[in-house]
């Protein structure tokens, strides 16, 4: 069998991981159709189907799924050569996080990303958990951080932090448990640390009355500024600009403390560049 080239073997790793024509092809930057066509050739270099329709899905043969963790880490290693072997980051470091850790975490970051590499631009995109796994095996971003820590394999973790819950309002009057079931209350709907919230209520038989879920905390705050309340991480609330009237309470329930954790892929576990990131993020987050 002739060797095949470094182009061919991208194309080969992509369609294998993603498991899809479309996926492959707006990755690799080309037309579907000449994802299809080399998926063709492949076939007939490789001796072997590499993917089978089953229902409206792709499925790797058996040679298929011997290949794809191995294909992914050897041009893992390859790009680590050709683009890290200084040790340091790519100019434009990706990390995705929510907004309440762009709150939290992200000022000291920037701070610390200046000092250390100056040349280098952060680039702060929303977490997708559904495309968490394939974007950091892709480098579409380069680690995340998060407040549901991912159960995959294929994504180490670390936790940053914990951190405790505050409840926001603007009644300076005490927050006991008995107001706190009473007045109504402000969710998101993009972050989960609501469900430890709820949880903790119910092991009690209790539940909190909540009138509105907003898409953000720029709206969320604006929602307390009009008398709601909401159950907040203590670092968001330290970290908001909150206005003088608001009114910052301890809970009148105990909460879990929620772990913040730091997430790659394993691929990149010894990624010199990639490493260097998760030591600068670590020590962002413990100031």
């Amino acid at each position: 069998m002739k060797a095949l080239s470094l182009d061919r073997i991208r194309t080969l790793e992509a369609l294998l991981r993603t498991r899809s024509l479309a996926s492959a092809a707006a990755e690799l930057g080309v037309a579907r159709s000449t994802a299809s066509k080399t998926l063709g050739r492949l076939r007939s270099e490789l001796n072997d189907q590499l993917l089978i329709r089953r229902g409206d899905q792709l499925v790797l043969t058996r040679r298929a799924a011997q290949l794809v963790d191995t294909l992914g880490a050897r041009l893992g290693e390859l790009q680590t050569l050709l683009e890290h072997d200084s040790g340091q980051p790519r100019q434009t470091t990706t990390i995705a996080m929510r907004d309440e850790f762009v709150l939290a975490i992200a000022p000291a970051l920037v701070k610390q990303l200046a000092t250390q590499s100056p040349h280098t631009t952060l680039k702060i995109v929303p977490y997708e958990p559904l495309r968490l796994v394939e974007d950091l095996a892709r480098r579409a971003i380069d680690v995340a951080i998060t407040a549901d820590r991912p159960r995959d394999a294929e994504l180490p973790a670390t936790v940053l932090y914990k951190e405790k819950f505050f409840c926001l309002t603007c009644d300076p009057a005490p927050l006991t448990l008995e107001r706190y079931l009473s007045v109504a209350h402000v969710t998101t709907t993009s972050h989960v640390w609501h469900a430890a919230i709820d949880a903790a209520l119910a092991r009690n038989g209790q539940r909190r009355k909540i009138v509105a879920k907003v898409p953000n905390i720029a709206a969320l705050l604006h929602a307390v500024e009009e008398g709601l309340c909401a159950t907040l991480p203590c670092r968001m609330v330290l970290a908001m600009q909150s206005p003088a009237n608001l009114v910052v309470h301890a809970p009148p329930i105990p909460i879990p403390d929620m772990r913040v954790s730091l997430t790659w892929h394993r691929r990149f576990e010894q990624d010199p560049a990639n490493r260097w990131l998760r030591a600068l993020v670590v020590a962002a987050a413990s100031r």
